[in-house]
């Protein structure tokens, strides 16, 4: 009897604790996924409030910004993501294109050279195409 109602506490106490910053990213990629980009910056959102070390959910963040033409909010995202991984290639090469996408050439050929240099070879097409060597 002691046991069932230490496991019926220990149910109840998850249960009451919510969900993660994983699964609210789990439920954000859901959304981005059916093109809920709105929903899915919210839960991304909340993942960030309950870690905001969490750099995962600031990059989904900024992709899901970014596809809805909030560059700036993209740009913010993926500098967070920076600060807390800096070696993330993909992190340098989305907020050089965000940085295209609103004319900050140089910003972005600097993006580019950094995600190249860290291993993201599609980088290396952009700095050809668009940036002076």
């Amino acid at each position: 009897m002691k046991n069932i109602a230490i496991l019926l506490i220990c149910m109840l106490s998850i249960s009451l604790y919510g969900q993660s910053e994983i699964e609210y990213t789990n439920n954000g990629n859901a959304k981005a996924a059916s093109a809920n980009y709105k929903e899915a910056i919210e839960d991304y959102t909340k993942a960030i409030e309950l870690n905001p070390k969490y750099f995962k959910a600031y990059n989904n963040r900024g992709t899901c910004r970014g596809t809805l033409q909030d560059y700036k909010g993209a740009i913010a995202d993926y500098t967070k993501v920076i600060e807390l991984s800096p070696k993330d290639p993909k992190a340098y090469y989305n907020r050089g294109y965000a940085k295209f996408e609103i004319q900050e050439m140089q910003g972005a050929c600097i993006d580019w050279l950094m995600a190249n240099e860290l291993g993201k070879k599609e980088a290396a097409d952009l700095l050809t195409k668009y940036c002076k060597q």
